[in-house]
């Protein structure tokens, strides 16, 4: 009886764990937001802000140098320079 009880109970968390960790693959709600007054046609150049970010004098993470050359790729795909 005992080891029905625990093999029932053990179950029933291992279940919740799934669901619960599966629901947390849910679609993520992007939203953003730009000034409709500008004509981002006109420009040719970006740039990336000196100091902005996690990083410190001279470090930069693995993560940074994987988003500036990401971010760079798809830049000067779109004619950015």
């Amino acid at each position: 009886m005992q080891t029905d009880l625990s093999a029932r109970l053990t179950r029933i968390v291992i279940l919740l764990l799934v669901g619960y960790t599966i629901s947390g693959c849910s679609t993520s709600n992007i939203r953003w937001d730009y000034d409709h007054d500008v004509d981002f046609g006109a420009y040719e150049t970006y740039d990336f802000i000196d100091g902005a970010g996690p990083d410190y004098e001279g470090y930069e993470s693995l993560f940074t140098q994987y988003m500036v050359a990401a971010i760079s790729v798809e830049m000067e795909k779109r004619g950015y320079v």
